[in-house]
């Protein structure tokens, strides 16, 4: 009954370029989808802007930069939140039996985009 039971909590804090910061706000309330067209190109390749800017509105990739197109971590982040970005990663990945695995894993609604040759692969579909 004189349990006593310490919990312990950290705390991290993130300190963002003003530059990052006001472009994540403006994802986060942006209305329309090409609120990212006019970013610069350092912005349009940052990932937690193009994640903040993917939650509101599921094409927003198309204004990524082309190499995080690229990227398969980011790719996979991408496709969890939104499965129709499976269009936007780049030919190479597009091929990538492994990480087809690696987006039904994810986020299994991705098999629509997918090509037929790696659908009708039985691995990929079960």
């Amino acid at each position: 009954s004189g349990q006593s039971s310490s919990s312990r909590m950290e705390l991290q804090l993130v300190r963002r370029p003003q530059e990052q910061a006001r472009w994540l706000e403006r994802m986060e309330l942006a209305q329309a989808p090409d609120a990212l067209g006019t970013a610069p190109e350092h912005i349009r390749s940052d990932r937690e802007v193009l994640l903040a800017a993917l939650r509101q509105h599921g094409d927003t990739l198309r204004y990524a930069a082309p190499a995080v197109l690229t990227d398969r971590k980011f790719m996979l982040e991408a496709i969890q939140c939104q499965p129709s970005c499976f269009h936007c990663a780049g030919q190479d990945l597009q091929g990538d039996r492994d990480f087809v695995l690696s987006c039904m894993a994810v986020n299994g609604n991705a098999l629509q985009f997918v090509s037929e040759e790696l659908r009708a692969d039985l691995e990929v579909v079960s």
